[in-house]
């Protein structure tokens, strides 16, 4: 599964076009993929290692970060540091960076700049 999980890290920074509704909430970065599928991303203890969260019935990511009681909340957890892996680490760190990205539009900023 953890090969899986990673293969996914990977096809979503492969197709950042389809990651939107960004939301930083607390040191939790939320987003949507493909429209549908909730996801969260975030740095752990050890800052080198990141979780990564799925949200199966969350509906938006706005629902998600005004979530009060997360014991209702159901989700799927992975963690670099529990998949053991350096690519696991350097493509969730990759993933943080590009949903950063996303939500302060630097795709957009660059692509104006690299136009003229």
């Amino acid at each position: 599964m953890s090969a899986r999980v990673i293969e996914a890290v990977n096809t979503m920074i492969s197709h950042r076009e389809n990651i939107s509704s960004v939301i930083k909430n607390g040191s939790e970065y939320i987003f949507c993929y493909m429209d549908k599928y909730v996801w969260g991303i975030t740095k752990i203890k050890d800052p080198s290692d990141y979780a990564l969260f799925y949200y199966p019935n969350s509906g938006s990511t706005q629902e998600l970060a005004t979530v009060t009681d997360w014991n209702k909340i159901s989700f799927v957890a992975y963690s670099s540091k529990e998949i053991g892996t350096p690519e696991a680490r350097s493509s969730m760190e990759e993933l943080m960076t590009v949903v950063q990205e996303k939500l302060h539009g630097v795709d957009e900023i660059l692509d104006r700049i690299i136009s003229g």
